[in-house]
């Protein structure tokens, strides 16, 4: 029983819900609801990706804080 909880309490938190929401969902739903929320993820870290490529940024990393992203324009 305590797997259960700790997978419940793990999806709950990654999908940004209460237990109310998914108190009457089985795991399979949540499961599923997991899969379709990885999927999304997997999918806008993409698009950022491309994004990022198409317009030509410099990703770089300062010690002190998080990536910093310098937009680069280059004339034609």
């Amino acid at each position: 029983m305590g797997k259960v909880k700790a997978y419940l309490a793990d999806a709950l938190e990654r999908l940004q819900m209460g237990y109310e929401e998914v108190s009457n969902m089985s795991l399979v739903e949540i499961d599923a609801l997991l899969e379709k929320h990885e999927q999304q993820l997997e999918q806008a870290n993409a698009e950022i990706e491309q994004t990022i490529e198409k317009q030509e940024w410099d990703v770089d990393c300062d010690e002190n804080g998080p990536f910093i992203c310098i937009s680069t324009n280059k004339e034609s």
